[in-house]
């Protein structure tokens, strides 16, 4: 249910486990142990541990234009405001496939009868990929 981290360090000797605590307590009950998803939770909480997403803490390599950038929107954003126009900077990193595409979320649907998805996540050349925006009003 648990194995050595290879997402970290090869070498480390924590336990990980990607398993949500229905799937370990199903586990564990095949196991032959009797145990409910509640009572997991209680344990691992007990134990200290918790639900937690990555925490960007690693410096990664910095680009050599970085700099550049920002001193080019802060040149457009002053000229724009000095034309009485609204100025926008929208930080859009993440891109997403467009297409038939599994995601995270979930939705109703009629029971054994999922929407189905492509298999794979290529992207689709055609189609391509596009930055998410955030809807906004002036």
């Amino acid at each position: 249910m648990v194995e050595s981290s290879t997402r970290r360090d090869p070498e480390s000797f924590l336990l990980w486990t990607s398993k949500s605590t229905g799937n370990l307590a199903e586990a564990l009950n095949e196991s032959g142990y009797k145990i409910s998803q509640t009572s997991v939770h209680k344990m691992l909480k007990a134990k200290g541990y918790s639900m937690q997403a990555n925490c960007k803490k690693l410096e990664g390599k910095q680009y050599q234009d970085r700099d550049k950038q920002f001193i080019h929107i802060n040149t457009q954003g002053k000229a724009f405001q000095g034309k009485n126009c609204p100025v926008l900077s929208i930080d859009t990193k993440k891109k997403e496939n467009i297409g038939n595409y599994k995601n995270r979320d979930q939705e109703y649907s009629q029971k054994g009868q999922p929407t189905a998805v492509n298999t794979h996540d290529f992207s689709d050349k055609e189609l391509g990929k596009v930055a998410p925006s955030i809807p906004w009003r002036i």
